[in-house]
């Protein structure tokens, strides 16, 4: 799976069982053992900052897949 958009991105993450529990100036995703924190942007995320977002997450080898 690519990851083009921050949407494609949310969704990704919300498959993988990460909610929005709220933020300022970031949004905060947590999946219970971990929280990820998404720059609150409407712009769409570099292919480079997602993948460091999914790095984070602890989701790599599912987006490798």
């Amino acid at each position: 799976m690519k990851i083009a958009s921050k949407k494609e991105l949310i969704k990704f993450i919300k498959k993988h069982g990460f909610v929005m529990i709220g933020g300022a100036k970031h949004e905060k995703w947590s999946n219970g053992s971990y929280t990820l924190l998404l720059p609150r942007t409407d712009k769409d995320f570099s292919r480079m900052m997602a993948q460091r977002l999914i790095k984070e997450a602890g989701l790599w080898e599912e987006y490798q897949k």
